[in-house]
């Protein structure tokens, strides 16, 4: 419930801060046809993909069905949600064109790693969360790899012990290969003359108005948390 508040938050905040007559325009427009219109991303897992059926998914329509059901509540009345899908080359350009009232996007996570170093994080701390996040789905895509060799060998899993012993060598591959795989990108990096920094090829130039833009945003989260509270 917290990150639902917080997502809503950030997506509320930065609303408010286009302007505050363009953003009341927005809402009338949303309240008048009953029906909000929002551009999601479709090619980021996990916050925006399409499942195997083809539905969109993930964390950013997760937070648009919160944002349309609070919207809901507040105006009395049912929003609908329409989903357009977008990609990072064009969401802007949607945005711009009037053919979504509520864009959501996410930055990516090597701009994130890179903007909390410029936060003066930890090096270390830093360089765990990019990693991580990179190696998760290589992790992922290593057990699908194990448990297909399972079905080739006409693995059925049920409740005895062979089922038992062969999860366990399932998880213990696992790691072996998780082990594996980092010495080898351990030593590429190296290779490529990593010493202890990664280097972002995107600038972030200091600008003013940056700054009045945080401050913007925390105290509106703060004001959201505070309302969930009283709640």
């Amino acid at each position: 419930m917290m990150m639902k508040t917080l997502g809503t938050g950030l997506v509320l905040a930065a609303t408010l801060f286009t302007g505050s007559a363009q953003a009341g325009k927005i809402l009338d427009k949303i309240n008048d046809r009953a029906e909000m219109v929002a551009c999601i991303k479709v090619d980021y897992r996990p916050f925006g993909y399409r499942s195997p059926n083809g539905d969109m998914i993930g964390l950013e329509h997760d937070l648009m069905e919160d944002l349309r059901a609070r919207l809901s509540s507040k105006l009395g009345k049912e929003i609908k949600l329409e989903k357009i899908p977008v990609i990072a080359a064009n969401r802007i350009q949607f945005l711009e064109q009037g053919k979504c009232d509520v864009l959501v996007a996410t930055m990516t996570v090597d701009t994130l790693g890179h903007s909390l170093n410029r936060l003066r994080l930890p090096d270390k701390m830093v360089h765990l969360l990019l990693i991580t996040y990179r190696y998760l789905f290589v992790i992922e895509q290593e057990y699908q790899r194990l448990v297909r060799a399972m079905k080739i060998r006409n693995f059925h899993p049920k409740t005895n012990l062979h089922s038992y012993r062969t999860y366990a060598y399932l998880v213990g591959m696992l790691f072996v290969r998780a082990s594996e795989r980092a010495r080898r990108v351990h030593s590429a990096m190296i290779c490529r003359g990593f010493h202890g920094r990664f280097i972002s090829l995107r600038s972030f130039p200091r600008n003013p108005l940056n700054l009045v833009f945080g401050l913007g945003i925390i105290i509106s989260l703060a004001l959201l948390i505070m309302l969930e509270w009283v709640k």
